[in-house]
């Protein structure tokens, strides 16, 4: 293990009686002991809430879960009420995601006091604030995620905002929530006048100008490009997708995001992650060892569930969310240098068919343990079997009819534990601990580089990293 991932551990892992990687393996994997000798060996990995704060006996408290999606009301109380729970979050370890478009657009009426509101965007740097101010568990700072619906009156305002200087946004995530709809006019209609809708009253609509010109979807699709390849702001969050590969719209119909968008789900949900060692499973001949793969990946979504039910959760609605829907968030990092090791080119074709091979056969092998784990206990408390298979009906459709009608009827009878089993998250630290691997599905950086790792107070260290493969 390198100095630098050393010093890392010391600063925001090791609690005050442990020095060594098989101290936390051995602590975390106390959860689920089966486990244990895996994340020792770096087959996987936990997220960093889990191994901060994972069977600490009472040594440090937080939450074991990464992600969260909360909720924003239209009101001065509703927005405090959002504050004090993203600052509770935060604290516990965990990153939010609100959609700040349910907040009227400025301009729109404010009826109990008679004055045009002053928008999503004030708010939006007060959220910064809070995110800046606490941080993660007391060793980062905080993240959150700004979903804004592209017809809200202030959508200019938000493709810009990060465009604009000292825009005191630098803990949120922008992205725009963008339907179906969008696209069809994009494709068929671009250079239609786009217009958008009012928050408070849904018969009123108006176009968007920018620069003295009323803007058609093209142009505004052009103008989200420019921003995003200016500063990498705002994303795009397909929300129409979202919803229908939603399991759990039974109970809440809105869908958004965590900070990176690795988990979608419903308000007041949140999701564990742990992620596989890609480089783990290639064998010396360079082959992958598909075998062991669906091994570890049983035990780690057995690992995953097992969280939900001792998780210290930050807020009560949370956890009542959380253990009605039992999501987790099961990945893989380190998968651009598996390729390196199987002598595969990452933008080849022989490298797209290994991603998704091994994207469907975690997918799978986790629903199918999932599915098992249901039978043993039961399935999570808002199953809904139609709901579930139409969710998921791009996996059930790739199987042979044969294979389909069992895992349907495995559903029909026992249900299935969680409601959505597999997430692609960024895993940046995780991946530097692993030996400074490519994190999520992502290509290497570079093959020699700095990397800055956050402080106290708005200071970096900057640790020079060479290309483990590259290197040897």
């Amino acid at each position: 293990m390198s100095e630098a991932v050393q010093k890392l551990l010391e600063e925001r892992y090791y609690l005050d009686t442990e020095n060594t990687w098989s101290d936390i393996a051995t602590r975390v994997g106390g959860i689920y002991p089966p486990i244990s000798r895996y994340i020792e060996e770096m087959y996987f990995i936990p997220s960093t809430p889990t191994l901060m704060n994972g069977n600490t006996g009472g040594k440090r408290k937080g939450t074991l879960s990464s992600c969260f999606i909360m909720d924003l009301e239209d009101s001065i109380s509703g927005i405090a009420d959002a504050i004090k729970e993203t600052m509770l979050v935060t604290k516990a370890a965990g990153g939010v995601g609100h959609t700040y478009s349910n907040l009227r657009a400025s301009g729109e009426t404010i009826k109990s006091i008679n004055r045009p509101s002053s928008g999503p965007l004030p708010f939006m740097r007060m959220f910064n604030s809070v995110l800046d101010g606490v941080s993660q568990g007391g060793a980062r700072k905080g993240a959150g995620m700004a979903q804004f619906d592209i017809y809200h009156g202030d959508t200019i305002e938000a493709i810009l905002a990060k465009s604009k200087e000292n825009h005191n946004l630098d803990r949120l995530n922008i992205s725009l929530r963008i339907d179906d709809e969008f696209y069809t006019n994009l494709k068929h209609n671009p250079d239609s006048l786009f217009f958008c809708n009012s928050v408070t009253d849904n018969n009123t609509h108006w176009t968007v100008n920018y620069n003295n010109k009323e803007l058609t979807y093209k142009d505004l699709w052009d103008l989200i490009i420019d921003s995003a390849w200016k500063t990498g702001d705002p994303g795009i969050f397909n929300s129409d997708i979202a919803f229908r590969q939603c399991t759990t719209t039974n109970l809440d119909k809105h869908v958004a995001s965590n900070p990176c968008a690795e988990y979608t789900g419903i308000p007041y949900s949140s999701c564990n992650l742990g992620s596989l060692n890609a480089t783990k499973f290639v064998k010396a001949d360079g082959t992958f060892d598909w075998s062991l793969f669906q091994q570890v990946t049983r035990l780690a979504t057995r690992f995953l569930d097992k969280i939900i039910d001792v998780n210290d959760y930050p807020i009560e609605k949370i956890a009542d969310t959380t253990r009605k829907i039992r999501p987790i968030g099961l990945g893989c990092f380190g998968i651009a240098h598996a390729l390196y090791m199987m002598k595969i080119p990452y933008n080849s074709e022989e490298g797209l068919e290994f991603f998704n091979t091994l994207s469907y056969t975690l997918t799978m092998t986790a629903l199918d343990e999932s599915i098992s784990m249901a039978e043993e206990t039961e399935a999570y408390p808002a199953f809904d079997y139609d709901l579930f298979v139409k969710a998921n009906e791009r996996f059930f459709d790739q199987l042979t009819v044969e294979v389909k009608d069992v895992y349907l009827a495995d559903l029909k009878k026992y249900g299935i534990r969680n409601s959505s089993l597999t997430s692609f998250a960024p895993n940046g630290t995780i991946s530097f601990i692993a030996g400074m691997l490519s994190g999520g599905i992502e290509p290497v950086y570079a093959l020699a580089y700095s990397r800055k790792i956050e402080k106290e107070n708005k200071t970096y260290e900057i640790v020079y990293i060479v290309d483990p493969i590259f290197e040897e």
